[in-house]
């Protein structure tokens, strides 16, 4: 017998009414970062972002960091909505060189399976010039990106493409394009 098997339907956003009426109340808390005051449409996006996690806009916006004028989040508060999502067993764990502080990877269970992040060095952090907090706090910071990469690579789906604030922070803005075009010119690329 031929049987349709269709994936769980995705989280409900809000109605739009309700998710104005929402950015309409937390818009001018204290929750909110100064940089987003007075910019409805990014709060409306996490309040969207909020209802599609499962959690309260104030849980969400509480992590929210505007770096390079780009929306991030604590690395702690994307590690809980990860260890939250339901997909895990059980929250992360890291396994590092506690001795020297040299290595880090992030370690999960999804369904009885052990899932292992990529492994993150300081090295690496030296070679990439991440920045924060690397020289005073290293092991908390390879926690973090251990994190991030575990996340990214093994379960993807739980952020939907949110960025860690870290992540942003050592990120350099793309300069805008500043080409010349002439209407009615066809220009190509040679490849």
């Amino acid at each position: 017998m031929n049987e349709i098997t269709t994936a769980p339907p995705p989280p409900m956003l809000p109605s739009q009414e309700l998710a104005i009426r929402e950015t309409n109340r937390i818009m001018n808390t204290m929750a909110v970062p100064n940089e987003l005051r007075g910019r409805p449409e990014e709060i409306h996006s996490i309040v969207n972002i909020a209802a599609t996690l499962g959690i309260p806009t104030e849980v969400l916006i509480n992590g929210v960091h505007v770096i390079h004028g780009r929306v991030g989040y604590s690395a702690s508060t994307l590690i809980a909505i990860a260890n939250r999502s339901g997909k895990l067993d059980r929250p992360l764990q890291f396994m590092m060189d506690e001795a020297q502080m040299e290595w880090c990877y992030a370690v999960g269970y999804i369904g009885g399976i052990e899932y292992r992040g990529p492994i993150i060095t300081t090295a690496q952090a030296r070679a990439e010039n991440w920045k924060s907090k690397w020289g005073t706090m290293p092991g908390l910071m390879l926690r973090y990106r251990a994190a991030a990469f575990f996340i990214r690579t093994v379960m993807p789906e739980v952020l939907m493409g949110a960025k860690f604030e870290d992540e942003l922070t050592d990120s350099i803005p793309a300069p805008a394009a500043t080409q010349d075009f002439t209407e009615g010119q066809i220009y190509t690329e040679e490849i």
